[in-house]
């Protein structure tokens, strides 16, 4: 990852570099914008997966709380049917 973050860098001293040039830079300039644009539309996105993993802990938590307090007959009613059915045998 960081060999990854390391490129990246060098890509964008790269592109800040040859925008120096004058007439480079009426050429990058569109190719820059839609970069810019779609790093705003990735940050957009892993932002929607950072609030649903939030939510995943936050409903496991409360998922775990409840099988905490809760007793066995509430999750299967079945419990008590199959526990009398073992005392018989």
């Amino acid at each position: 990852m960081s060999t990854l973050l390391f490129w990246f860098g060098i890509g964008v001293v790269g592109l800040m570099i040859l925008m120096l040039i004058p007439g480079i830079r009426e050429v990058m300039k569109p190719f820059l914008d839609l970069f810019a644009k779609g790093l705003g539309a990735l940050l957009v996105l892993l932002g929607t997966y950072l609030l649903w993993l939030v939510q995943r802990i936050f409903r496991a938590h409360v998922e775990l709380g409840t099988h905490l307090v809760m007793p066995r007959t509430w999750f299967d009613p079945t419990s008590e049917i199959r526990q009398e059915v073992e005392r018989r045998h």
